[in-house]
């Protein structure tokens, strides 16, 4: 688990990619924080993302867009695919946001 300033990213190579979305949103929901659950998926690295009020999420991810090969969504949901060198670089920069 990587824990930022205002967010968490969690990254478990072998969690399957269908589920982490509902995980993001229990996570989010339990701990109040924007969450990233993030997996490994057809050699690529795919995350769910949740937000809170107060926290735009698709604003964050626009400030990492370069780290990332896509992404999408809104303030308070997004999906987002990356390759598995950019993880530590993602979540350095989003500890900024």
């Amino acid at each position: 688990m990587l824990i930022g300033r205002k967010s968490t990213v969690l990254f478990n190579e072998n969690w399957h990619k269908g589920v982490i979305w509902h995980s993001g949103i229990t996570l989010t929901e339990k701990y109040y924080r924007p969450t990233i659950v993030l997996t490994q998926s057809n050699g690529h690295v795919a995350g769910s993302a949740r937000s809170v009020l107060g926290y735009d999420l698709y604003e964050a991810l626009c400030g990492c867009s370069d780290l990332l090969i896509q992404f999408g969504g809104h303030k308070y949901a997004a999906g987002l695919t990356m390759l598995p060198e950019n993880v530590e670089a993602f979540v350095t920069r989003l500890k900024k946001w």
